[in-house]
């Protein structure tokens, strides 16, 4: 079973097979050649910064090339940053984020404080690097982190072996790391090597060193599973090997993919009990259409977390999803038995559990994509997954919004009706589902150990496959012989993509569900008093759809304060229909009504995009309050603003525009968010 990329020959030919060549593995004679083709490689470190696990995949994605380039690549979580491991002689490569308002990540902070305070002058010379930079392009300190790692580890004496990247969520970030990773390898190939990078000289694998083997003619691969999606060979990931029982993989008896951002939010996580589900559209709710809902208010008992008594309003709930129990059931019938299992109920049940970890919505990177080929028991269908590893354009097309294919989708139309998945490789494998964030929705008076969420379903519509992806497979001999005429999405019905976890809180959600969740602070917070006895200053609050959350709490909080501590209350609020969010609403109508000086809420503007025919936006209201606003300006107003990322960017040059009156040519929105006073929470 064997490959050459399993026994550590990534520079090998053989290491990425093509649907013309057969499966090899390598003799025993060949054992040394392995071990001295790979002692010959060049180390190469490559650290990440990352919050959401995209950094940690790309890493890993390099890592996993690192042996056809000559080098020998080992992963390292930038949470275990070593001064001296790092500045060590040799080729490094960053990979880092840039998290909120230009912050590094909560695992970058130590390598950043040591480059900007710590770090003596002089002390890298000894290293070769190159940055890629990870952010979104919609936010002011677009890709900070990426643009001070790499000045600081020039400025310290490090040579620049290749340009910076900038992967840029808000467009294709797939796409800028890909061409970024191509100008990379291509520079390095270039460079003279140093004495102690000694470049692999490769060596074609003789046939007669290989010989063809059956699948199922060698035990599963018991290799230690490193990064998302886990890999063998030239690429590792270093950290904690301490086995967590409660880890994913535990329970069928595997060890599941070593992702250092799922081991260390799962670390800081606990169970929350979901103990009320209420739907936010009436109108849908009251007819009974489950399909038109499209937002759900959720309350957890978070009793068991370490933060239950300490959060505040406008706070973060990071929860951890489950696949979608179709598609688990659909990958569980195509599993063959754990060895030595016996097909008995408690292990059934414990690949359920396992598969419901998995990430069976997106489609792996081309590397994870070629182990998971491994797991295929029938030869055909495993050259058809490995020969699409190689066209990695086509790959990340596949992923692209336009396409959004499955993993599911992508095995329906490659495995053979017959095939089937060996089950210890498949979890082995297969990339895990990371946590979700939401900012709560809630007041910490509320109640004890117990807060509420405000969900909207992430849905999208989606082309039939038939349309371009399977005349698409079938052109490049992808396709299975029966795969076009499958049950799967095969006869023109449209299809839609539904967010992981959104899907499972709005639609799947029950009574008693438990999820792993871990709190964490945000910006997002009510201005403060100026001074004792002072009342804070005017909050003007900007919303649509969810993004409503943290006001709700914010208003929820007031409420509790006596009028002379509370400031002045505004609230743009936008929602698609007169019906939606109508519990929210009926609380924020009692607030403005409330008795005291000044009430809890004191303006509420509402913008109905879906009401007979009218189109209306917040960007449209704030410019009708023009002169409110530049008031409350004057009287040290702090703005919020939370929603999708197109709402965020019409409402901040709706606000620059209304306060330009009184900018005599500055942007006051800069200047209020370098002073804290314009903040916002943006996504999608």
């Amino acid at each position: 079973r064997s490959s050459c990329r399993n026994a550590g020959l990534l520079s090998c030919p053989l290491s990425r097979l093509t649907a013309s060549q057969p499966l090899v593995r390598l003799r025993a004679a060949s054992i040394e050649t392995a071990r001295a083709c790979v002692s010959a490689m060049s180390d190469l470190r490559i650290y990440f910064g990352s919050q959401t696990g995209t950094a940690e995949g790309f890493a890993q994605e390099l890592a996993d090339e690192a042996g056809e380039h000559g080098h020998r690549a080992k992963v390292k979580d930038l949470e275990d940053f070593d001064a001296a491991e790092f500045a060590r002689p040799g080729l490094v490569v960053v990979v880092v984020a840039t998290y909120g308002e230009g912050q590094p990540t909560e695992s970058s902070e130590k390598f950043v404080d040591w480059l900007q305070k710590l770090a003596k002058p002089g002390s890298l010379a000894g290293i070769r690097f190159a940055v890629m930079g990870l952010g979104d392009s919609t936010y002011e300190h677009f890709n900070a982190m990426g643009a001070l790692v790499d000045d600081a580890l020039g400025r310290l004496g490090g040579m620049r072996a290749f340009a910076r990247g900038a992967g840029d969520d808000s467009k294709d970030i797939n796409e800028d790391f890909a061409e970024w990773r191509k100008g990379l390898w291509k520079a390095l190939a270039q460079e003279p090597a140093k004495e102690h990078e000694q470049p692999l000289k490769r060596r074609r694998i003789d046939s007669a060193e290989l010989e063809t083997t059956s699948p199922d003619s060698e035990p599963r691969s018991s290799s230690r599973p490193t990064g998302e999606g886990g890999t063998g060979g030239a690429g590792d990931i270093e950290g904690d090997e301490e086995d967590d029982a409660d880890a994913p993989g535990a329970a069928a008896g595997v060890r599941a993919p070593k992702s250092a951002i799922l081991a260390r939010w799962l670390r800081g996580a606990s169970a929350a009990v979901v103990t009320a589900c209420v739907d936010l559209d009436q109108e849908a709710a009251e007819v009974g259409r489950q399909g038109d809902i499209r937002a759900r208010h959720v309350e957890l008992d978070i009793s068991a977390l370490s933060q239950a008594n300490d959060w505040e309003a406008g706070w973060t709930l990071e929860l951890l999803p489950r696949s979608d129990p179709a598609d688990v059931q659909w990958f569980a019938q195509r599993m063959l038995p754990i060895a030595g299992s016996g097909g008995d109920t408690s292990q059934r049940d414990a690949l359920l559990q396992e598969l419901s970890a998995c990430d069976l919505l997106s489609l792996p990177a081309a590397g994870t994509l070629r182990r998971l080929a491994a797991a295929i028991d029938d030869s055909q269908s495993a050259r058809r997954v490995l020969q699409l590893a190689e066209e990695e354009a086509f790959l990340r097309s596949l992923a692209a919004p336009s396409a959004r294919l499955s993993l599911r989708e992508l095995f329906a139309l490659v495995l053979a009706p017959t095939a089937r998945l060996h089950a210890r490789d498949f979890l082995h494998h297969c990339p895990r589902l990371i946590a979700r964030a939401y900012t709560v929705a809630a007041a910490r008076a509320d109640g004890p150990g117990v807060l509420a969420l405000a969900v909207a379903l992430v849905r999208e519509k989606l082309q039939p496959l038939h349309l371009d992806v399977i005349p698409a497979f079938a052109k490049r001999g992808l396709l299975a012989s029966e795969a076009g005429n499958s049950g799967d999405d095969a006869k023109g019905k449209c299809r839609e993509f539904l967010g992981a976890c959104s899907a499972q809180l709005v639609l799947r959600c029950q009574l008693g569900d438990r999820f792993m969740a871990r709190l964490r602070p945000s910006p997002l917070r009510p201005p403060p008093s100026p001074s004792f006895g002072a009342p804070p200053p005017p909050m003007v609050m900007i919303a649509a759809g969810a993004g409503v959350a943290p006001f709700r709490g914010f208003v929820r909080e007031w409420r509790r304060l006596a009028p002379q501590s509370r400031g002045l209350a505004v609230l743009f609020f936008g929602v698609r229909g007169r019906s939606a969010y109508t519990p929210y609403m009926e609380e924020f109508r009692a607030a403005l009504t409330e008795a005291g000086t000044p009430p809890p809420l004191c303006r509420l503007f509402c913008a109905y995009s879906r009401d007979n025919g009218r189109k209306e936006y917040v960007q449209q209201l704030i410019a009708d309050q023009g002169e409110l606003l530049r008031s409350l300006v004057r009287y040290g107003a702090h703005f919020y603003v939370c929603g999708a990322t197109a709402m965020g960017m019409g409402v901040r040059k709706a606000i620059v525009d209304v306060l330009a009156a009184d900018a005599g040519g500055r942007n006051l929105v800069e200047e209020l968010r370098a002073c804290g006073r314009f903040v916002e929470e943006l996504w999608g």
